[in-house]
């Protein structure tokens, strides 16, 4: 089945935004994939398409964080909301 194009990156985004979230809130150890996989409603086969291991997902992940603070810093409140945030 052929996707449409961007859904390869869309989906790799949708799992580092779940990572993300149970990272923060379970701490980066007690997270599995397995749970991660589950909360993105993936398989846990589809993990290894975007990612080679977890350390490749929890680098992805701190990428990602960094990156949407960088670009808030450019947005006139961005210092507030990132501060609040």
């Amino acid at each position: 089945m052929r996707y449409e194009k961007g859904h390869k990156d869309a989906t790799r985004q949708h799992i580092v935004d779940v990572a993300s979230r149970q990272f923060r809130e379970n701490g980066v150890a007690a997270v599995g994939l397995a749970g991660i996989m589950s909360d993105a409603g993936l398989t846990n086969g589809a993990f290894y398409t975007h990612f080679e291991s977890k350390e490749d997902l929890v680098e992805a992940v701190v990428a990602s964080t960094l990156h949407r603070r960088e670009t808030a810093l450019q947005t006139a409140s961005g210092l507030e909301s990132m501060i609040r945030g």
